[in-house]
Parts: structure tokens; sequence; C-alpha cells
């Protein structure tokens, strides 16, 4: 991991989970800002946000005429691990702070209601 990745991975789990953050690596404030672009057009799923893929990084650099290295991929995705875990932790902590249990339908599972589910 290089000193570039952990300080923007640090900098990332602190602004996600709201403490204090350390100062920003401006050597990565390129990188942040792709991430950033990447992240805001990321797709979700019933559980949480899906992981970037790198097609969705090769089209963004393509459409947008960025030259992204294999070492940029690198910390996209080491920084797009970091937002998974917050956001999973988050989800998680959340509902046991409250108490909760995940929501659960009182209908019954019909082929009908699985096939608009899933198709």
């Amino acid at each position: 991991m290089s000193m570039l990745q952990q300080q923007l991975c640090t900098f990332l789990r602190q602004s996600l989970e709201g403490g204090p953050k350390g100062p920003f690596p401006e050597a990565g404030q390129l990188i942040w800002q792709w991430f950033a672009d990447l992240s805001r057009s990321r797709t979700w799923h019933m559980a949480g946000p899906n992981p970037i893929s790198h097609s969705e990084i090769e089209a963004y650099a393509r459409l947008s005429g960025w030259v992204i290295r294999a070492d940029h991929v690198g910390i996209i995705a080491a920084m797009d691990q970091v937002f998974l875990a917050c956001s999973s932790s988050g989800a998680n902590a959340s509902a046991r702070n409250k108490g909760m249990q995940p929501a659960r339908s009182t209908r019954p599972m019909t082929a009908t209601l699985f096939d608009a589910i899933f198709e």
C-alpha cells in the first residue's frame, strides 16, 4: 500500500465516520475527485452500495479524458473498500443501536412476488 493510498483511505474513513479529520493529502486531490465522481454514479442494491467496477473506471476515464493508471485504479479500489466497509458497518450499527431487526415483510412469498423482486 502506497503512502498516498494509506492517507486517502484514512481521510475517507475519518470523513465517513464523522470524527475529527487529519490533514487532506493534497497530492491525492485528483484521485479524490475521480473517486467522488465514480461514487456518485455507483449503483445500489437492497442491502447497500455496489462496488465500483473496473469497467466503470475505464468508461469514466474514456469519457472524461483523464489517463487513469493502474496504480490510480488500485487507490480508487482501496478507497471503495473503505467506503463499502463504512456503509456496511454504519447500517448494522444503526440497527443495533435502535434494537431493531431487519425489516421483514408480512406478505407470503409467491412466484409473482419473487419475479417482481428479482427480474
